[in-house]
């Protein structure tokens, strides 16, 4: 019930069940005496932070948590480094949990011929109330679907940038054979749509929108 203590999981990649091993102290205990149950946020960042701003439903525990505003590619995925999933257990004498999703996600299937894709970027065209990214309020609650809550302007995106890497993405030439490129959002949509920019290897870009949320 430390606030912010570090653990590593010590099963295998791919595993589902397994412990967790402790890796470091929190710099400080903060408002640790006020939690009624054993939290994790992954991953791991010394910046999470519980908060009792009083934003978020009734019943619910909120933690301020980051999705990054430029992401890595990862093939048929998003990056282990862009996700944020969230755990809390039935009270501080229960030690099992169950990690869930905090984030949303949008697939984008490319294809073209001799396109060798650099970047990505999808912008919000309702800047002020269509936020994908950067830090919010995540609330939650033992056997209960988590919140979220978008009230952190100063630390909020209306884009998200995938970058893929110097060598780039080839695109498949058909519709059969075409690339999914994973983006990690703040759950809530925008409701005037987005755009999407694409940027290639030889620095050529194309974007098209769509007013669709």
């Amino acid at each position: 019930t430390s606030t912010n203590m570090q653990y590593k999981f010590m099963g295998a990649q791919g595993e589902k069940l397994g412990k967790f091993e402790f890796v470091s102290e929190p710099a400080s205990e903060g408002n640790a005496s006020k939690l009624r149950s054993n939290f994790a946020i992954y991953p791991y960042s010394s910046d999470v932070a519980y908060t009792t701003a009083g934003q978020l439903d009734r019943g619910y525990t909120g933690f301020i948590v980051s999705i990054p505003n430029v992401q890595k590619y990862a093939l048929n995925s998003f990056h282990k480094e862009s996700n944020v999933m969230g755990a809390v257990s039935s009270g501080k004498e229960d030690f099992k949990l169950n990690f869930k999703n905090l984030g949303s996600y949008l697939v984008l299937r490319l294809y073209g011929k001799d396109v060798t894709v650099k970047s990505i970027e999808i912008k919000s065209l309702a800047e002020r109330e269509g936020y994908m990214t950067g830090a919010f309020y995540s609330g939650l609650a033992y056997n209960q679907n988590p919140v979220a809550k978008k009230d952190i302007p100063e630390w909020l995106y209306s884009n998200v940038i995938l970058d893929c890497g110097t060598d780039g993405v080839k695109l498949g030439e058909t519709e059969e054979n075409a690339v999914d490129f994973w983006f990690v959002l703040i759950p809530g949509g925008t409701s005037k749509g987005f755009s999407v920019t694409i940027e290639d290897v030889n620095g050529k870009t194309a974007t098209i929108s769509t007013s669709n949320n």
